[in-house]
Order: structure tokens, then C-alpha cells, then sequence
């Protein structure tokens, strides 16, 4: 679950009884949140070894009536 406030408390007083949080999830799991690079971990990909980071990623498209 998410939100503000006491969430967890929140859900198990409308009834919710398996309860868990973003945090908790995050920090189970903290390879999943790749986006808080205080909790990122580093690790070696074989693709660095042969390829260049990724500097951007760019979506071309065009307008459907033109």
C-alpha cells in the first residue's frame, strides 16, 4: 500500500489483514527500486564490458493527422 499518514494502520482497521508498504517492500527487496540511488546497489553487468552506457532514450513519433 501506499499513501500519507498511518497507512498500515489505516488498512487494518478497514479490515486489510496481509498489509505491506512500499517501504517495506523496497527494503525486502532493494534491487527493485532502482530509482533511490542511496539504496541502490552496485553490481557488474557483462554488457559494460562491450557496450556503452545508455546516455538517453528517445521516442520518435508522429502526429496522426498531418
Amino acid at each position: 500500500i501506499s499513501g500519507q499518514g498511518p497507512i498500515a494502520e489505516i488498512a487494518k482497521n478497514l479490515g486489510f489483514t496481509k498489509v505491506t508498504t512500499i517501504e517495506q517492500l523496497s527494503d525486502a527487496f532493494p534491487n527493485l527500486d532502482m530509482v533511490d540511488h542511496k539504496k541502490r546497489r552496485g553490481f557488474h553487468s557483462p554488457f559494460r564490458d562491450y557496450f556503452l552506457p545508455i546516455e538517453a532514450v528517445v521516442l520518435f513519433g508522429e502526429p496522426v493527422k498531418w
